[in-house]
């Protein structure tokens, strides 16, 4: 698919940001083991948190693909940021599809503008891959709902405003019972759990909640029992996609900072770049980083036409994550004890691969869909 001139404009600020500006917003959140509000506000100035709304809404309407794209570029600079911002942007997208939600149409404006950030809340603490095993309850009361549960793992949870909160109705495991609800951080019942963070991608402001008696008005309820968890599960597949993207980001850079390392470095007389098994390390990333982001760019292109992506989509992120385990560590290696230092971005990026792993479906999940769609 060929991104329009606006969408490549886009993802080329959102390149420029990532580089100048999102790589010692970064370091920042490592040191001080926490995320920044403001470069996610900064993000939405570049309109990062518009990209699919419609035009009528105030937003950019742009493809997925345009998405993905700019996702794989903030990614350069930090995993973290770039799902704390997309997190963010699909939380108010999915608000302001509910045209005729008067709550949801009071929640996207501020979070599109970026006066506050959103969330996806599935996961759980015994909950993870198996979604429908949630153990979050609603129950209906007279004129809305009563949630009780809690969340983890849960991007931008430190500080969001609005959860998409997934939560059964019916019987635990049965994925026919399960809706989804717009939930307010300000409203009593919400609580955030302390020291739910992560050793690294401190920017991701990664985390949990519960809620306890949480009274929700009838609204709030934004995809009813059973459509909630078809829905997500179809989602699921732009959501490995753009992930696969982000992995391809995090190699990028790494091989943007080994090549000007190899140039700088001299070794036995001359520069690194000029050993040739040096320079093989750095080849066989280009060469396997060329083929991922083909089948990446082509996953891209189907979801964007509406095409069923079950199986691109998991051999896609299958192969992004096996591109950045394989090559981050290598390409490390590659600046001798300099890529352990405390400002490399290497310290994130391994993280980040890691948390890729997991996010939208673990590695397993990735291959079991394979196998189980690849050939019938």
């Amino acid at each position: 698919m060929t991104l329009t001139s606006q969408e490549r404009a886009l993802v080329a600020r959102a390149r420029a940001f990532a580089d100048q500006d999102l790589v010692p917003a970064a370091e920042a959140c490592e040191r001080d083991r926490a995320p920044d509000l403001a470069a996610l506000r900064a993000a939405a100035g570049l309109g990062l948190t518009s990209i699919q709304i419609p035009g009528a809404q105030g937003g950019l309407g742009m493809s997925f693909a345009a998405k993905s794209e700019i996702a794989e570029a903030l990614a350069r600079a930090c995993f973290g940021f770039s799902m704390a911002i997309l997190n963010t942007h699909n939380t108010a997208w999915r608000l302001a599809k509910l045209t005729d939600n008067p709550l949801a149409q009071r929640l996207f404006p501020p979070m599109m503008a970026g006066e506050t950030t959103g969330c996806a809340a599935l996961t759980e603490p015994g909950a993870g891959s198996d979604f429908a095993s949630i153990a979050t309850r609603a129950e209906r009361i007279p004129g809305g709902w009563r949630l009780n549960g809690a969340k983890a793992w849960i991007t931008n949870a430190q500080h969001a405003s609005v959860a998409i909160c997934f939560a059964q109705t019916g019987t635990q495991g049965d994925g026919a019972g399960i809706g989804a609800f717009i939930v307010e951080a300000d409203r009593p019942g919400f609580s955030r759990t302390p020291d739910s963070g992560t050793f690294a991608i401190h920017a991701n402001g990664i985390g949990g909640f519960s809620l306890t008696d949480y009274e929700a008005p009838e609204e709030a309820l934004i995809m009813e029992p059973g459509a909630a968890f078809r829905q997500i599960m179809s989602e699921i597949n732009g959501a490995r996609i753009y992930v696969a993207a982000m992995c391809l980001g995090m190699v990028d850079a790494a091989l943007d900072s080994a090549t000007a390392y190899g140039k700088s470095r001299n070794s036995f007389g001359k520069p690194l770049g000029q050993h040739q098994g040096w320079r093989w390390r750095l080849a066989g990333a280009e060469a396997e980083l060329a083929a991922a982001r083909a089948l990446v760019r082509k996953a891209e292109a189907e979801h964007s036409a509406g095409e069923d992506t079950q199986l691109i989509a998991a051999q896609a992120k299958y192969v992004g994550i096996g591109l950045a385990n394989k090559h981050i560590p290598e390409l490390l290696h590659a600046h001798g004890a300099s890529g352990l230092k405390a400002d490399s971005l290497f310290s994130r990026h391994i993280a980040g691969m890691q948390a890729a792993s997991f996010a939208d479906g673990s590695t397993e999940i990735m291959l079991e869909r394979i196998g189980r769609l690849a050939r019938p």
